[in-house]
């Protein structure tokens, strides 16, 4: 499993400094994205025993900073403890093709373990996505979310 994230790692830091398109680089920045530095340390601090928070921390920092190579790595990090706003914003980075190539099905099989927990808001856009794809971007999908949920699902 460890190879799967080496070769999506890989993948995206290979996918080079391309700029993304401003409506997608909205589609997949948050705005506890940009914090200030005295609360991201006190952030930092409440997460320091909470990898998977720790994590997402760091990722939202580098997303701030358009590091999407970094935030990546910090979000799947996050995700290996089935943290599943990491995973949405894995999911978001593919779909958009923000510091990765885009990839609707990879996308899609990032989403659907994002959801995995049922929050509505997750679950919403998965179902989104699915009507988005066709019928081998779907097969794909499905392909593709055994090889995640086996690593990362809860």
């Amino acid at each position: 499993m460890e190879l799967l994230t080496s070769i999506l790692l890989t993948t995206a830091l290979a996918a080079g400094p391309a700029a993304p398109a401003p409506e997608a680089l909205q589609a997949v920045t948050a705005p506890s994205d940009r914090i200030h530095a005295a609360d991201l340390d006190e952030r930092t601090r409440k997460a320091i025993n909470f990898p998977n928070e720790l994590h997402r921390l760091y990722g939202s920092e580098a997303a701030a900073k358009e590091s999407w190579g970094d935030a990546l790595e910090q979000f799947t990090q996050a995700a290996r403890y089935a943290d599943k706003y990491s995973q949405h914003r894995i999911s978001l980075m593919y779909w958009h093709g923000v510091g990765v190539p885009r990839g609707p099905a990879l996308a899609y099989a990032w989403a659907d373990l994002a959801a995995e927990r049922m929050y509505p808001s997750f679950v919403v856009l998965r179902e989104k996505m699915w009507l988005a794809l066709d019928e081998t971007q779907r097969a794909h999908a499905l392909r593709e979310g055994e090889t995640l949920y086996a690593q990362y699902g809860d």
